[in-house]
């Protein structure tokens, strides 16, 4: 008798866990499935709580989504909505938004390049502006070079006053072009006697108009010396 007491005893023990732990683990927000035949409180029992489960999905449901919103069918109205905003745009803006777009593509793309091909473009572009740093120290003269009517050294005469233009500038002085068939250099220690000339471009820059003074000329050697200091100074010194 104590023995079937005792087996009694731990049957409905087990059958009240069972149910206990139904009712935890099944509730309304669960997802039941049960096969032909079969419900809910032939599986599980009765709920303790006395309310109805709500089945969220079935095998009869041919969906294969379960549940879920479609993503494509959400990201339709999106793009939509996108395309409709972009078509509503002012021209100029949507020139402006490509533009910094590209732009933004060429940086990004620089930053990706190999480091021989950045060295490459680099040099390159140090290149082109050698070339146009050179290009824009050329003078423009008067008259060419090889013009014939430019005076003959023979000419000139010295402590004569004429106009010029620097056509260059070396460490030594400065090259003037007075319209005669050479140009004539114009010597550091020839341009001011108020302070020391270490270079002439502290005084003088390509392109400029000056007044200069013949100081000497050697026709057979093709050589022109010019001065901008006051006569005075010049006979002072004996320069001429």
């Amino acid at each position: 008798l104590r023995h079937d007491a005792y087996a009694f005893q731990s049957a409905a023990s087990t059958i009240l866990n069972q149910r206990r732990y139904a009712a935890l683990i099944v509730s309304s927000t669960s997802i039941r499935s049960a096969t032909d035949g079969d419900t809910i409180d032939s599986m599980f029992g009765p709920r303790l709580d006395g309310e109805d489960d709500e089945v969220l999905y079935s095998d009869e449901d041919d969906s294969d989504d379960w549940g879920a919103p479609s993503l494509v069918a959400s990201a339709e109205p999106k793009k939509e909505k996108a395309m409709s905003r972009w078509g509503s745009l002012n021209p100029k803006i949507k020139a402006r938004i490509v533009k910094e777009a590209q732009e933004r593509a060429i940086r990004n793309k620089k930053r990706r390049e190999p480091a021989e091909e950045k060295k490459r473009r680099l040099y390159s572009q140090y290149r082109e502006m050698q070339k146009k740093s050179k290009f824009d120290k050329y003078v423009t003269r008067e008259k060419p070079t090889h013009d014939k009517t430019r005076t003959k050294l023979a000419d000139l005469n010295p402590g004569e006053t004429v106009p010029g233009r620097v056509i260059s500038l070396t460490s030594f002085g400065a090259y003037v072009d007075i319209g005669s068939e050479v140009d004539g250099l114009l010597h550091v220690s020839q341009i001011s006697r108020d302070e020391f000339v270490d270079h002439p471009r502290k005084f003088l820059a390509p392109g400029d108009d000056v007044e200069v003074r013949i100081v000497r000329m050697d026709p057979g050697a093709k050589k022109l010396q010019l001065t901008m200091l006051p006569e005075e100074v010049l006979h002072e010194e004996n320069v001429l």
